[in-house]
């Protein structure tokens, strides 16, 4: 695992608090979370090796949705571990989903990270146009 990324763990691990939001998927409220991590996803790779398994396909106009709630540090780094096998619906503490439209809102700001630029946000809303985006495995 790359250095990097490893200190950002770490980093998180030991200054993170939770958010409550309150998720709406295809318009039907999902209810409000505690959320430790949120990866709305239309390519399940992200952050060197680690892997989401929803499924999702490039062009099929839906967008996985991956929770993670309430986690201490300790059930945090097997989370993380899992996702390098890509084993994570189904665990302990998450949550998936599978959607046209999501939309969040948090009680407090919240750092938004899209693509690698992150800006703060209270309330967002995702969706993407079937065949419209060209997604890497």
């Amino acid at each position: 695992m790359d250095a990097a990324i490893i200190a950002s763990i770490i980093h998180t691990l030991a200054t993170y608090d939770d958010i409550k939001c309150r998720l709406v998927i295809d318009g039907m409220d999902k209810g409000a979370f505690s959320i430790s991590s949120l990866g709305i996803i239309k390519n399940p790779h992200f952050a060197g090796s680690m892997c989401y398994d929803t499924p999702i396909e490039p062009d099929d106009g839906q967008l996985g949705i991956n929770l993670c709630e309430d986690l201490n540090p300790f059930q945090a780094l097997v989370t993380v571990a899992a996702l390098h096998r890509r084993r994570f619906r189904g665990r302990p503490k998450t949550r998936s989903w599978v959607g046209k439209r999501v939309v969040v809102e948090a009680d407090r700001a919240f750092a938004l990270e899209t693509d690698g630029e992150v800006v703060e946000a209270r309330s967002v809303a995702f969706s993407v146009l079937p065949g419209r985006i060209m997604c890497c495995r």
